[in-house]
């Protein structure tokens, strides 16, 4: 895998992410939030093509959508978005080790972490969520 198509799965993940975390608050199940915290996440754009200090302000912002996303999550999905959270944070952990900055992270640690990420139960729970949003998210 490249580093660009790389860069493109990990944006991908995060927008993704995203979306999980707009469906709710404290309060419980809040759909419209869900679908918006996606809409932001899609937004952020691209962590792998800034400067270390934007993407780390970047990434920090994914990581509280995401927290919210789970709060927010429709019941429904909620397992799902629990385990597609988690899924990411050896991505961030890794991302924030190499001080944000992409050239500093060994591709073999990436392809590692990808392939743990897009794996098993934690690639099913992408797919219930992406199905969900598909459904009940207008972009």
């Amino acid at each position: 895998m490249t580093r660009s198509t790389k860069r493109n799965v990990v944006l991908g993940m995060v927008m993704l992410l995203m979306t999980a975390a707009a469906c709710g608050d404290d309060a419980g199940a809040d759909p419209a939030r869900f679908c918006e915290i996606n809409t932001e996440i899609d937004r952020l754009g691209d962590p792998f093509e800034l400067p270390p200090d934007e993407a780390r302000d970047m990434v920090q912002t994914g990581r509280d959508l995401l927290d919210e996303s789970i709060k927010v999550a429709p019941d429904e999905i909620r397992s799902s978005v629990e385990i597609e959270v988690a899924s990411f944070d050896p991505f961030f952990d890794l991302f924030e080790a190499a001080g944000f900055d992409v050239t500093q992270i060994d591709d073999a640690e990436i392809e590692a972490m990808f392939e743990t990420v897009f794996s098993g139960e934690n690639e099913a729970a992408f797919d219930v969520v992406e199905a969900w949003v598909d459904a009940n998210c207008s972009t």
